[in-house]
């Protein structure tokens, strides 16, 4: 798979490449592929999609109109309510959601100037997608899903999709557990909410070297110390039952001023 990428890049099939010198996750790639390439707008596919059109890309945008500059987008799979609804030319998308799956996000620079890019707090298999969404609703960005079919496709063998899954819901049980360690994702979701993180969100990593496709990242100095003040956040507020008192709010506030 890395060589069938190297050569496309070389044959100027794909425009940029990176290539990272290890898993960071999810996150960590596209942040880097954002902050690498200056173009108006973004989009993550996951690599279990499939294009079934010629005319996908320009179908996405019809449907999302004037509204890309001011929104996001992705899509839902089988859904198909009359609320919200707005069909076209081009397909159908719906007004309706306040978090969508990330699996062909899309994002313009403009609200990424403002609302920074996906948060890397979650691990190899993290809610960036909810995160970000949830970013936007109380930045007051209004969030659009669009039908994908028959635009494009899930595809994918079912025993990697076994263990893709199994991985993916240890790590989201403990991104949202109440256990010691746990509940990142759900405290996140409690800061945002309360006016008591900034929703521009600092990052884990960053670039430390790259050579030709080859990219090496290294850690923030600044990001384990904060991290470890969001884990002290996170006992307090999971030993509240996620619902902190007026106490509470104030330990969490000096924590992280």
């Amino acid at each position: 798979m890395r060589n069938d990428l190297i050569r496309l890049a070389r044959d100027k099939v794909i425009d940029k490449l990176f290539i990272l010198d290890a898993n960071y996750g999810i996150s960590p790639a596209c942040n880097l592929g954002w902050s690498l390439v200056d173009a108006p707008f973004f989009m993550k596919i996951d690599n279990d999609y499939e294009i079934c059109s010629e005319t996908w890309l320009a179908d996405i945008f019809g449907m999302w109109g004037k509204a890309r500059y001011s929104s996001i987008m992705g899509p839902v799979w089988g859904y198909d309510s009359p609320l919200g609804r707005v069909s076209g030319p081009h397909g159908t998308m719906w007004t309706l959601p306040v978090s969508f799956v990330g699996s062909a996000f899309l994002v313009s620079k403009k609200i990424r100037e403002q609302i920074g890019l996906f948060c890397e707090d979650y691990g190899v298999y993290g809610e960036e997608d909810a995160d970000y969404c949830m970013r936007c609703h109380h930045a007051g960005i209004r969030k659009y899903s669009f039908a994908p079919e028959p635009l494009m496709r899930m595809i994918g063998n079912d025993e990697a999709e076994a263990g893709y899954t199994k991985a993916k819901r240890a790590l989201h049980a403990h991104n949202v557990g109440m256990g010691v360690g746990e509940g990142i994702f759900a405290l996140n979701l409690f800061l945002y909410e309360h006016g008591l993180r900034s929703l521009n969100v600092p990052l884990k990593y960053s670039v430390a070297d790259i050579r030709g496709f080859h990219v090496s990242l290294r850690e923030n100095p600044e990001y384990a110390p904060y991290y470890d003040k969001l884990m002290q956040c996170a006992a307090i507020f999971n030993s509240s039952g996620r619902t902190p008192s007026p106490g509470d709010l104030e330990r969490i506030r000096t924590i992280l001023a």
